[in-house]
């Protein structure tokens, strides 16, 4: 009766609505004051080019959009915000409560066109993380659209967003997955048993160019498979170096005779390429901390495990310490092997560099491939570069058959 009222005086004096309005307004920019470029360039500068930024209105999106747009040293950036449709006459019949000052100054807030305008802008950006951004489906098409135009991003941290991830969960997947520069990856406070999420996960760990792939506080009904965590990180699905799960409640085998725990192991096994290990504030007891240890052991690379927030019992942390303290041991002696196989090849080409071989024989090539440290093989292009008298590499020719 109230809302009849009020429609009905506005109706008789429309200049009331107007003053109305124009109140509105100012209340709403009183309380979400519109972001100074001047200041979040220096925020950023301060920071070495990471910017956090929280935007609610739709001038802090202009002003933010502008900023990165003309600031190619901004590097990373951190976003919050809410970015859903305004309200509509639909929203004020259906949703109780809902009132025509809300309806209006819904029309002041961040949209779905707003995060895409604030994505679009910072195609030089590095680092990009909206895990505490919310949004529906057109904000997911929107991100897989930003990462395949402008592939420079390295890090990137992804939340559950607000709704309708699912439609879009495929394509995003496939995109992070051929993402040629993108090296560490976060999800955050995802539920496992959402639709599309667990596809998400799987096909995005299929990038070969990722070394840190983090799962962080993800919300679950059962516990997160334990086993997933080695099997994203063997040698199909790249080189993954680091393997997080801070803040997830985990499913383990419940005891060493159960099948799952020696298909756990025997992925263990097969993650060759996983260095660190990091279970912070999983919350596992003792009696599963023993059984993860079982499991670790058969890691045939691990140098690291983080554990803080578990109890561990004595022999659990025994355990731990010894496989870490062999696998370090076997890397140790495995990089001093081949540093003195690299050097000694480096060694040998830069003494015959001078006459300037025309061609290479099939035992020098695979000794460069399978011992050379990266930074040798590069000094060594650089070198024959330099060299005019070089010619390119041939393996139709044995060993030994050079000309001169």
């Amino acid at each position: 009766m109230l809302r009849t009222r009020e429609a009905d005086i506005q109706s008789r004096h429309p200049e009331l609505k107007a003053l109305q309005s124009a109140q509105r307004k100012k209340d709403f920019e009183k309380a979400n004051p519109t972001l100074d470029r001047a200041k979040l360039r220096d925020q950023a500068m301060a920071a070495g080019g990471i910017l956090e930024v929280n935007v609610r209105s739709l001038k802090s999106v202009s002003a933010l959009s502008d900023v990165l747009l003309h600031s190619p040293d901004i590097k990373a950036l951190k976003l919050t915000g809410n970015f859903f449709e305004a309200l509509t006459r639909d929203d004020l019949a259906e949703i109780k409560g809902l009132t025509e000052a809300d309806l209006e100054v819904s029309h002041y807030r961040p949209n779905p066109k707003s995060f895409r305008e604030i994505l679009m802008s910072g195609r030089h950006l590095k680092a990009l993380d909206v895990s505490q951004c919310q949004f529906e489906d057109a904000g997911w098409r929107d991100l897989a659209d930003f990462l395949k135009r402008y592939p420079t991003i390295q890090s990137l941290n992804l939340g559950p967003g607000g709704s309708g991830m699912a439609s879009a969960s495929e394509e995003l997947g496939r995109v992070i997955a051929a993402s040629p520069n993108l090296q560490d990856l976060e999800f955050r406070n995802f539920l496992a048993e959402d639709a599309g999420v667990y596809e998400l996960f799987e096909k995005a760990a299929s990038n070969p160019n990722l070394r840190s792939l983090k799962f962080s506080e993800i919300r679950t009904y059962e516990g997160f498979p334990f086993d997933t965590l080695f099997r994203f990180s063997r040698g199909s699905y790249g080189g993954i170096s680091q393997i997080s799960a801070t803040g997830t409640e985990l499913e383990l085998p419940d005891s060493e005779s159960d099948p799952y725990f020696t298909d756990c192991c025997h992925l263990a096994a097969s993650a060759r390429s996983l260095r660190v290990l990091d279970l912070s504030d999983c919350g596992l007891s003792e009696e599963q901390m023993d059984i993860v240890a079982g499991i670790v052991q058969h890691c045939p690379a691990l140098e690291a495990i983080k554990l803080d927030g578990n109890e561990v019992s004595d022999a659990a942390r025994a355990s731990f310490d010894s496989a870490v303290e062999r696998n370090v041991k076997a890397q140790l002696e495995r990089r001093e092997s081949l540093m003195k196989s690299g050097a000694a090849t480096y060694e040998l080409l830069v003494n015959n560099a001078a006459q300037a071989p025309t061609h290479w024989g099939n035992e020098l090539n695979r000794a460069l491939a399978e011992n050379a440290p990266p930074e040798v093989l590069e000094s060594l292009a650089r070198m024959i570069g330099e060299n005019p008298d070089s010619k390119p590499p041939s393996d139709k020719v044995a060993p030994g058959k050079a000309d001169s």
